[in-house]
């Protein structure tokens, strides 16, 4: 006769015995089940779909799910300790420069994900049109099921595998393999894959889909309190990066300047942060102006905003209202003065440039100078170029030196040059026209003298062409007697081929 042993425990409330056994079986209830029961108080029960036991109170509706290896990630991700969700929905590219399927994660396009040891992330899948898209919703299947890599960024479609270390499918809130996942994707309702990160997990991983090349991204795995790979991507460069990701960095090396990656719904640019800086301006203890105002020092390292000098908009800006001095911004002191300088547009050293007039006065209405360096006065549309003395200015224009007119130009007045006149084109000249030098007309064709009145040629002692003759003015017999003539008149007839001149009234011949 076997002999059978027993063990007795003693309940200090009961006194009862217990046996020990060798074996107890509990028969498996769905969860369906388990969680709609209230359950009497030190009731056990196993729950099949997750492979542990359920204990009940008597009090709470589904008792109390013990942990084990296989269901701490998903009842961590229940808890919602430690755990990232990502709504994923497929759409196109915002930007139309990838064709085809893409992922959203929270809305934004495909983005490079940072994750952190010690997170559970949820990538929750049950929008449709993870099931349909591009179809519509209902139409033909054109399922989307997210998995990850370790080795190629799509997975085994790129010809890489497919990781699983700490990933769990879920269709309809029950654990599933992949296969299943993929399976029966389109014929549930509710869809998730999640990753649990460890110390053991590859730095870098990648999202993928089951049928489709180009979807996901890159996936980078770092230690909690460092963020991605020890902190934002920051590249140093004079170009920007060639394939930057939302909240990229990069240090502009040609300009000094930061720019972030901004990625959003619609848009994708680097922006530069515009919040000042340690270093900036103001942090020299300099207080911010009014808008208007310059920034000045007096040399000994002390700044201070002030208001611009009467009339002046800004440094090198605009002139305009009445005269200011501008000795303290490169205008020398000959120049300080400045009237009715509304259409002056620059000012850049000494130089006065403006499309439209200048007007200097050195006071008191006497005459003040313009002072070109080069000695060129250039109309840049070809016009011609008009020299118009105002009122209460000296009517004459003078020339200290030589005069070269290359275009037209047009002296409303005397003009007086005091050495040599060289012109290229018209000369124009209101009055009298003084020159103390040459006069020089280096122009095409045949130069020509045209006035209104008489013109008078008075030299001091005679006039001596010196590189051909002296012609006179030839005309048929016809043609004389139609001229209005004047005693002392000189022509030559070519009718009679006579020199003749006109004396006492009526033309005679000089031989």
């Amino acid at each position: 006769m076997k002999r059978k042993n027993y063990f007795l425990s003693i309940d200090k409330y009961s006194m009862s015995t217990i046996p020990v056994s060798a074996a107890i079986r509990i028969i498996p209830r769905e969860v369906d089940f388990l969680d709609r029961n209230v359950g009497s108080r030190g009731e056990i029960f196993f729950d099949k779909d997750s492979n542990s036991l359920r204990l009940y109170d008597g009090d709470k509706k589904g008792g109390d799910i013990v942990l084990t290896p296989f269901n701490l990630s998903q009842n961590i991700t229940n808890s919602g300790v430690a755990t990232v969700t990502y709504n994923v929905t497929v759409g196109v590219d915002p930007h139309g420069i990838e064709s085809g399927n893409k992922y959203f994660l929270n809305g934004v396009y495909k983005p490079a994900i940072n994750m952190v040891i010690g997170y559970t992330y949820i990538f929750n899948q049950n929008d449709q049109t993870n099931v349909y898209y591009p179809n519509a919703q209902g139409g033909a299947v054109n399922q989307h099921p997210l998995n990850f890599s370790s080795d190629n960024a799509n997975g085994e479609l790129g010809g890489g595998t497919n990781y699983t270390t700490k990933v769990i499918y879920m269709l309809n809130n029950k654990v599933v393999n992949k296969t299943t996942y993929w399976e029966r994707f389109s014929i549930s309702t509710e869809r998730s894959v999640q990753i649990t990160i460890t110390n053991d997990t590859p730095v870098t991983l990648y999202y993928w889909c089951q049928q489709h090349t180009g979807m996901g991204n890159t996936i980078t795995i770092a230690e909690p309190g460092t963020g991605a790979s020890g902190g934002a991507s920051l590249e140093v460069s004079d170009e920007a990066p060639a394939d930057p990701s939302n909240g990229d960095i990069w240090y502009n090396s040609t300009n000094a300047k930061l720019y972030v990656y901004v990625e959003d719904e619609d848009s994708f640019q680097w922006v530069q942060p515009v919040t000042p800086g340690p270093g900036s301006i103001l942090d020299l203890g300099i207080a911010d102006g009014t808008n208007g105002q310059i920034l000045t020092t007096d040399g000994a390292g002390t700044f201070t905003f002030e208001d611009a000098p009467q009339g002046f908009d800004g440094v090198f800006g605009s002139l305009t209202g009445t005269p200011t001095t501008l000795s303290g911004y490169g205008i020398t002191d000959a120049q300080e003065t400045l009237v009715s300088a509304t259409n002056i547009k620059t000012i850049n050293g000494n130089s006065l440039l403006g499309s439209g007039n200048i007007t200097i006065s050195g006071g008191g209405g006497d005459t003040g100078n313009i002072t070109f360096t080069n000695n060129i006065i250039d109309s840049v549309d070809s016009t011609g170029i008009v020299f118009t003395p105002a009122v209460n200015m000296d009517s004459d224009v003078a020339v200290g030196n030589d005069l070269s007119v290359a275009q037209d130009a047009t002296v409303g007045v005397n003009l007086t040059v005091n050495s040599n006149a060289t012109v290229n084109n018209n000369l124009t000249v209101g009055n009298n026209l003084i020159i103390n030098g040459d006069f020089t007309s280096e122009g095409s064709g045949t130069p020509e003298i045209f006035s209104d009145n008489e013109i008078e040629l008075n030299a001091g002692t005679r006039i001596v062409p010196t590189t051909g003759p002296l012609q006179m003015l030839r005309v048929t017999t016809v043609q004389r007697n139609a001229l209005t003539a004047a005693n002392g008149d000189l022509i030559y007839n070519t009718t009679d081929n006579k020199f003749q001149g006109y004396e006492n009234g009526s033309w005679v011949n000089l031989i």
